[in-house]
């Protein structure tokens, strides 16, 4: 300030227009004042002079001393009120020119228009234009900050360097200096064991503690802060031991301290014994709290509190930590290879846990009831795996995903998108569900509410496709693809693909269905559906069917029928036996038959009735039976049908006696539409023989032999055999 009075007198005086040589004693107003005298000799006074000083010095421009019993001020006054008008003093050095490298204090005008603190109108400032501002004191005195008049400090800057803020107490904490390594390491303790610090010579709220990691014969050779401490003035030097919850003593250690504040605004940092950490430092922040492992790191608030392992990864709050106040059954984890990401992520982790992953709040458990112990753990998602407890080598995906159920169970993988994705029962294994239900032990399903509502566990299910197989309860082995497929089926070893197939299935056994509602309602077992609506209305009778074709075997509720081709079969009730090819064949007529095969290519092919039996029919060209014919009537003496089991052919041997000429064949109880026709060949006598069809009804044909030379009705020999083809028409 001594600079800034004498250039603000030289400020004053060179506001005159003219040079003039001041004379000693002559008042009077002067356009200009030169100083040429020399200042460097020691002197009271200076080149510019008011009084005299009670010392000397050199350089002096300029001595003002007065003696009053009250203020003595120079003062430098800018009347202007205009935008840029100030008052300043100013201060350089050789950098200095009219815009930089200098120093000023001084006052803006009422008027003034600027930006800052430093703009504002009628403000009073200080500041340095292009090189640093130094405020402070050169000798072991206090900086005091007042405001309002105040008798009390707003802050102070105390001699130490300590910093007080009016209402605000400053709060220290303990940190490790060092790997760990304790300056006395006493006798009797023992890992894990917990020592409360003596803060002699310091005023603390809460004394700090250090965790034991590592003794040789009692004595501490390695330790971690676990509870920083909160002191407003910390203690110095050596901390001894207190207490302790084993049973040794004498330990005394070495730390430093840095700030703390119990609200856990300021961060915490620390390093030790391979550890990194960073996080609210209250006796819940982790900062290594429990930690007696090594090559962790952790981010965040409670943040690895719950740990003693090594080789842990944990961020945000209460990731990997202790659960708070209530957790039940809560022990620390000493498991390694973890990695939480997420507040409360994996939070109520305990025990041997190891290499388990989680990622999203409360991921891995933030019940409070629930402890974690498993391994070998992914877990992603908000809440995702929420209900696990010892389970382990299993994949959860998704938010809320395994949020109730599952708990102990081991090779599962569950993705989906809310707590629907979940598993039959706690220990459920080698199950898969994606966007799915709630699989049983080796269940598998994909699609949304797949396999779902379950109400008993399965096992070896499969199913893909959004509600495939949504209604299963206690099935096994059962294969489901496709939109609401065999979705209310309850039987065991089905295969089913395409949209509603098998959709109501029932109880059947060994049913497999393919194609749009193929055994949409068909409750039999062993039924083979292929093809859209193929046995789409059969029963619980339609066993050991098989359907092939859209609409084949629409209604079956027969047994052990094949139906190949577009709408084949389409009328079969409670028919069996049946066998149709083609498309169409069997469409109308065929509901009670059995015993049929009919081979063609239109509804034409068909059987002769509704309740026809044992009946073939190819094409409509090859119609008959296939009951083996009978002899009805004539003939020799014991004639017989020796080879044959269908009308298509077989042999007739005309027995003994040799003087019948003609015999009637039955075809039992398998009517033609109209009759019968025959080629009968004499293979014993072809020669004089020609034998035809000489009568006809819709069960019985009549044989009579003829001569080949005059065409009149001849006996057979004895024993001659026939060979017969016949067909109905």
């Amino acid at each position: 300030m001594r600079f800034l009075a004498i250039l603000a007198a030289l400020a004053w005086l060179s506001v005159s227009n003219a040079w003039a040589q001041i004379s000693p004693g002559a008042p009077g107003t002067y356009p200009y004042v030169t100083a040429t005298g020399s200042i460097t000799a020691p002197s009271t006074t200076g080149a510019f002079n008011y009084g005299a000083l009670p010392y000397t010095d050199t350089n002096n421009f300029g001595v003002m001393v007065c003696n009053q019993n009250s203020y003595c001020q120079w003062t430098l006054l800018n009347t202007n009120a205009g935008a840029t008008a100030s008052a300043d003093y100013i201060v350089g050095n050789g950098n200095t020119t009219a815009t930089t490298y200098y120093g000023d204090f001084g006052m803006n005008s009422t008027g003034f228009v600027g930006t800052g603190a430093l703009g504002g109108a009628g403000n009073v400032y200080l500041y340095a234009a292009g090189d640093d501002l130094a405020i402070g004191t050169s000798t072991a005195n206090a900086i005091h900050f007042v405001v309002n008049g105040g008798t009390t400090d707003a802050m102070t800057i105390s001699s130490g360097g300590a910093v007080s803020i009016a209402g605000w107490v400053p709060s220290y904490g303990a940190l490790l200096t060092s790997a760990g390594a304790p300056v006395a390491g006493g006798t009797g303790n023992a890992v894990g064991d917990v020592i409360t610090l003596s803060t002699t010579g310091g005023t603390c709220s809460t004394a700090p503690k250090v965790a034991v990691s590592a003794v040789t014969s009692g004595a501490v050779t390695n330790f971690f802060v676990q509870t920083a401490g909160v002191c407003s003035v910390p203690p110095s030097g050596t901390l001894s031991q207190a207490s302790t919850t084993g049973s040794g003593s004498g330990a005394a250690f070495n730390l430093s301290w840095g700030p703390y504040t119990p609200t856990q605004t300021s961060a915490y940092l620390g390093y030790g014994g391979g550890n990194y950490y960073a996080g609210g430092t209250g006796t819940e922040a982790a900062g290594l709290a429990n930690i007696i492992g090594a090559e962790n790191t952790f981010l965040g608030g409670r943040a690895g509190s719950g740990a003693t392992g090594s080789q842990n990864t944990a961020t945000g709050f209460n990731a990997f930590g202790t659960g708070g106040s209530g957790n039940v059954g809560y022990t620390l984890a000493t498991g390694s290879g973890n990695t939480a990401d997420g507040t409360d992520c994996m939070r109520n982790v305990s025990g041997a846990a190891a290499n388990n992953t989680c990622v999203g709040y409360g991921a891995l458990g933030a019940l409070s009831s629930i402890i974690f112990t498993g391994n070998n753990m992914v877990s992603i998602g908000e809440l995702s795996g929420n209900s696990v407890t010892s389970a382990s080598r299993s994949v959860i995906i998704g938010p809320q995903v395994a949020q109730t159920t599952f708990s102990t169970g081991q090779y599962m993988i569950l993705i989906g998108n809310d707590n629907n994705t979940d598993t039959y029962s706690a220990s459920t294994s080698y199950g898969i569900s994606i966007g799915g239900g709630k699989p049983g032990t080796s269940d598998v399903f994909t699609g949304y509410e797949s396999g779902g509502n379950a109400t008993a566990d399965g096992n070896g299910n499969s199913a893909y496709g959004r509600q495939a197989g949504a209604s299963w309860t206690n099935q096994t082995y059962m294969t489901a693809f496709g939109y609401t497929t065999a979705q209310n089926a309850t039987g065991t070893q089905g295969t089913y693909f395409g949209g509603a197939a098998g959709l109501n299935a029932g109880s059947g056994t060994n049913q497999t269905y393919v194609g749009f509602t193929a055994g949409l309602s068909m409750t039999a077992g062993n039924a083979t559906m292929v093809g859209s609506q193929a046995g789409r209305t059969g029963g619980s009778g339609c066993t050991y069917s098989v359907g092939v074709g859209a609409s084949s075997l629409y209604g079956c509720n027969g047994t052990a029928d094949t139906g190949l081709g577009y709408n084949t079969l389409l009328a079969v009730t409670s028919g069996s036996s049946i066998t149709a090819v083609g498309s169409s064949v069997g469409s109308a007529t065929c509901q009670t038959a059995s015993g049929i095969i009919l081979i063609g290519y239109s509804s034409g092919v068909d059987c002769p009735a509704s309740n026809s039996t044992n009946w073939f029919n190819i094409g409509n060209a090859l119609i008959g039976t296939t009951t083996a014919p009978t002899v009805s009537s004539g003939f020799g003496t014991s004639p017989s049908i020796p080879n044959g089991t269908s009308s298509a052919i077989f042999t007739v041997n005309v027995g003994t006696g040799g003087t019948a000429s003609s015999g009637v064949i039955s075809f039992g109880t398998t009517a033609a539409p109209h009759g019968w026709g025959c080629d009968i060949n004499d293979v014993t006598h072809p020669g004089p023989n020609a034998t035809r069809v000489s009568a006809s009804t819709t069960t019985t044909v009549t044989f009579t032999n003829y001569s080949q030379t005059t065409g009149l009705a001849v006996a057979w020999s004895a024993s001659d055999v026939l060979v017969a083809k016949c067909l109905a028409y």
